[in-house]
């Protein structure tokens, strides 16, 4: 369950969530939307994020083992900056 608090996260905490990967993959493969995420919401944001950054994003993978990469943090966080991910 959800709370109504805000919480504040790094932009390297949401790039690390499963969500935010399989958003990304999705996108990447050409999947439609996956609504598994529809009952958290901030899993939910995380895979849309994922998949808007993977529109975005020019390399095929944005982490390298289990670290973001510093080129992939740039980018999210230039996106994040300039608003088109929220």
């Amino acid at each position: 369950m959800n709370s109504n608090k805000a919480k504040t996260v790094t932009i390297r905490s949401v790039m690390m969530t499963a969500a935010f990967k399989a958003g990304f993959t999705s996108f990447r493969e050409g999947l439609a939307l996956n609504c598994e995420f529809s009952r958290d919401t901030n899993k939910q944001w995380a895979y849309e994020r994922g998949r808007i950054f993977a529109a975005l994003y020019d390399s095929a993978t944005y982490k390298r083992g289990n670290r973001v990469t510093f080129h992939a943090e740039r980018a999210m966080h230039n996106a994040v900056m300039e608003r088109v991910i929220l």
